[in-house]
Order: C-alpha cells, then sequence, then structure tokens
C-alpha cells in the first residue's frame, strides 16, 4: 500500500478528520497506528490512482450538495441527498462510501454502513482503500455488537420497572379499596338514621300498620237504636226526618217511611214541630 503526500493534505478536509477518529480499545497498538494513517490518506487523497475515480463520482450535483450539507453539520439532510443519489446513480462508489461514513459517525446505524462499505467495495474490489474500508467494516461489526450487549440488558430492566409500577398500581388499588369501605360505610349510616316510609318525625319509628290509629277517625256509620217497634217519637228541637230515621233505622233514605205513617201529623215534612208526637212504623 503506497502513502502519498500525507503531510501534505489540503487544509480543508482537517475537520473531517475527526470522523475518523474510532475508539481503539478493539485495536493493538500496531493496527491502531495503521488505521489512523491509512483514514488521514483516504480522506485526503493519498491514493492517486482512484483520485480520478473519486472526483468524478462527487462531480454529480447531488453528490456535491450532499457533501456541502455533511460539511455544514445537517447530517439527516446529507443522508437524504447520498440516498437520491444512490437511487439515480446506484454504481456512484463513492457516494455508497460516503453515506457509509456518515451513517456510522453521526446515526450509529452501523448495519447500514457495513452495507454501504460493503457496495463500495464491489464496486471497486481492486480499490487501495480496500484495508481500510475492511477495518472499517470489522470496526462497525464490533460497535453493533456492543450495542447488542447493551440492549440485552435491557428486558431485566424493564422487568423491575414494570414490577415497580405494578407495586405502585397494588398500593394504590389497596387505599381506592379503602376509601370504597368507608364511602360504603357512611352511606349505610346516613340511610339507617335516615326516616323510612310510615316513619314520622320525632317520634321514632312506627309500624305502617300502627298510623291507622294515629289518622283522623272516619265518621261512624249510624247505629240504630234498638227498640221494638212500632213505637212512637216526640221531636226534639233540630229534628228531621232523616235524623230520625238514621236514629231508628240508621238509614236516611228511610225518612220516606216515617212520613208516609204520619200524614195526617206532619203538616210541612221539611219543618217538624218540636214536641209532636210521631208513629214510627215497623218495617216491613
Amino acid at each position: 500500500m503506497r502513502f502519498v503526500r500525507v503531510a501534505n493534505f489540503s487544509s480543508k478536509k482537517q475537520p473531517i478528520l475527526s470522523r475518523w477518529v474510532i475508539t481503539m480499545r478493539f485495536f493493538s497498538d500496531t493496527a491502531r497506528h495503521l488505521f489512523v494513517s491509512a483514514s488521514i490518506c483516504l480522506l485526503a487523497g493519498c491514493f492517486d490512482a482512484e483520485v480520478p475515480l473519486d472526483s468524478e463520482d462527487q462531480a454529480q450535483p447531488l453528490a456535491k450538495e450532499a457533501a456541502a450539507k455533511e460539511a455544514k453539520g445537517a447530517y439527516d439532510e446529507a443522508i437524504a441527498l447520498y440516498v437520491r443519489l444512490l437511487d439515480v446513480e446506484p454504481t456512484n462508489a463513492r457516494g455508497h462510501l460516503s453515506l457509509g461514513l456518515v451513517l456510522e459517525e453521526h446515526h450509529q446505524d452501523y448495519v447500514a454502513a457495513i452495507y454501504h462499505y460493503r457496495r463500495y467495495l464491489s464496486l471497486r474490489p481492486m480499490s487501495e482503500k480496500k484495508d481500510l474500508i475492511t477495518l472499517r467494516v470489522l470496526k462497525a461489526k464490533q460497535q453493533f455488537s456492543g450495542t447488542i450487549s447493551d440492549r440485552s440488558n435491557a428486558p431485566g430492566k424493564v422487568i423491575n420497572d414494570l414490577k415497580n409500577k405494578n407495586q405502585a398500581l397494588t398500593h394504590r388499588v389497596m387505599e381506592l379499596e379503602q376509601l370504597a369501605a368507608a364511602a360504603q360505610a357512611r352511606a349505610e349510616s346516613v340511610l339507617a338514621a335516615a326516616p323510612r316510609p310510615g316513619a314520622r318525625p320525632d317520634r321514632g319509628e312506627v309500624p305502617t300498620r300502627a298510623l291507622a290509629a294515629d289518622r283522623p277517625a272516619e265518621p261512624d256509620k249510624p247505629t240504630p237504636l234498638v227498640v221494638r217497634l212500632p213505637t212512637t217519637y216526640h221531636v226534639q228541637s233540630g229534628d228531621t226526618l232523616e235524623k230520625i230515621a238514621i236514629h231508628f233505622y240508621g238509614d236516611r233514605s228511610r225518612w220516606k217511611s216515617i212520613y208516609e205513617a204520619n200524614r195526617k201529623v206532619i203538616r210541612n215534612k221539611d219543618r217538624l214541630q218540636r214536641g209532636q208526637e210521631l208513629t214510627i212504623p215497623k218495617l216491613g
């Protein structure tokens, strides 16, 4: 592998070097130095044979626009533009490489990055960048393995969180049950103290049947006087034939029988004379 003009790369490309600085715990010291040196050369254009090919790929309008967005830190927009470029020109090898770098370093989408690295190598199998990109693939795989390891611990944490929430909900349910029991007890107490149908205020509960004694007495039906008929009766002040009929027969409609038996004596059936003697006939 040739390294050319390592110290003379353009100063404009220096800010991009930060994306090639990786976590070095995966490599030995020798491999680390090789990887850093190769990364610098890749970005600085150390590989003379591939400069024309890269320049041609990067000359595409969408590639230029994507690179400009990437330089400004607008990585989401850069990714979208690289994707559009590859939709239009899927054989743009440099577009695959650039997209892979952005996906790995700024989106931590290691699987997609590996795919685009491998697409670059398939399009340029004899590339002088092959060893460097192979190292990038290895690094992305290790990074992805680390995310899998981190996620493997997630179920335990989720289960603990669910247990804590379940305990909190159980405690809350118990509180609500206690409040409901207390409310029911208060309601029963209020209902017990409230007067029921048939109870009279300030006199306690009284069975409904007992209320009959407290009701106003209905007028008793007239009870006929038990006498042996026929008989005579002397008219009292305020008497009428109906009153006399009630007195002897218990039925005011029997006044006609008294009137018929005393036609010779009664001059005006509506006005009886006090002291007048009337015959009370026996009903047939």
